[in-house]
């Protein structure tokens, strides 16, 4: 995952990553890319659920599986 924070500061500055530039570096290292603003909240509750979704699926749901399936054959 790919965070490009502080988007509630391009207008105020000319120094940041286009848009374009950080789809394209996310793209090639397979990452999804989030434009947010920690002081505005935009972005962090899809950037969260994206991750908790993440994480659900590599890692939680396989486990939970893995004992469901032990469950069944005891």
């Amino acid at each position: 995952m790919l965070c490009g924070n502080k988007s509630d500061l391009l207008e105020l500055t000319n120094d940041y990553v286009q848009d374009e530039a950080a789809d394209k570096i996310a793209s090639e290292h397979q990452m999804k890319y989030f434009k947010t603003s920690a002081f505005k909240g935009d972005g962090i509750d899809e950037m969260l659920d994206y991750t908790i979704e993440q994480v659900y699926q590599k890692k939680l749901k396989p486990e939970f599986d893995a004992a469901k399936l032990s469950d069944s054959t005891t």
